[in-house]
């Protein structure tokens, strides 16, 4: 039943190009041409919508004994959009983006919003923001220093305080990026990726 949550979310970002699945991450990538900022923020939105009502489904439906269906409830969902540049490298049969700002992405997942209190949000680097002239609605703004990447700005939104009520029952292309994690984003110059965890 968990292993679905991951397929759920995933079809549900397009435009965004899935170029890897890392763990409980799900990278993904855009050409700047075809992504709308505000329609970005919404589509994830409507994905966190669909994974909650799944999670609320999963957890009534009660029955299974696996340790993930019974911890289903703990997980989370973040969204990271970053906005560069990448090129794409062929290993072992594999097309893999490579770059400084694919690297930007990747830490992102592993950041410190709020304390590691915030489990459910949208991180948007302000490279995403200012190529796509959306203003996050912001629970905080951060800063991020990282090893041969420096720091990055960026905004957040909780996506737990903004679903609806009525969502849950009881060579260098330039793109957008951005990875999803099981705590699920997509890259080109603007990149988001999406992390499940818990």
């Amino acid at each position: 039943m968990v292993c679905g949550l991951l397929d759920q979310v995933a079809e549900a970002l397009t435009p965004f190009t899935i170029a890897k699945v890392e763990g409980d991450a799900v990278f993904r990538y855009a050409h700047d041409e075809i992504i709308d900022g505000q329609g970005t923020l919404e589509l994830m939105s409507s994905a966190y919508e669909a994974f909650r009502a799944q999670t609320t489904l999963i957890e009534d439906a009660g029955g299974c004994p696996c340790p993930a269906c019974g911890l289903v409830g703990t997980v989370g969902l973040k969204f990271v959009l970053h906005h560069g540049e990448f090129a794409m490298h062929r290993i072992a049969g594999h097309t893999e983006l490579i770059g400084r700002d694919v690297i930007v992405v990747h830490r992102l997942l592993k950041n410190a919003v709020s304390d590691g209190t915030l489990r459910d949000y949208i991180l948007a680097t302000r490279p995403w923001t200012d190529r796509f002239g959306v203003d996050v609605d912001t629970l905080e703004r951060g800063t991020a220093t990282y090893d041969h990447v420096g720091t990055i700005e960026f905004t957040v939104r909780d996506l737990q305080a903004n679903i609806a009520p009525h969502a849950i029952p009881s060579t260098r292309p330039t793109g957008s990026a951005g990875a999803c994690s099981y705590v699920p984003s997509p890259i080109r110059r603007s990149a988001a990726t999406n992390d499940y965890g818990q």
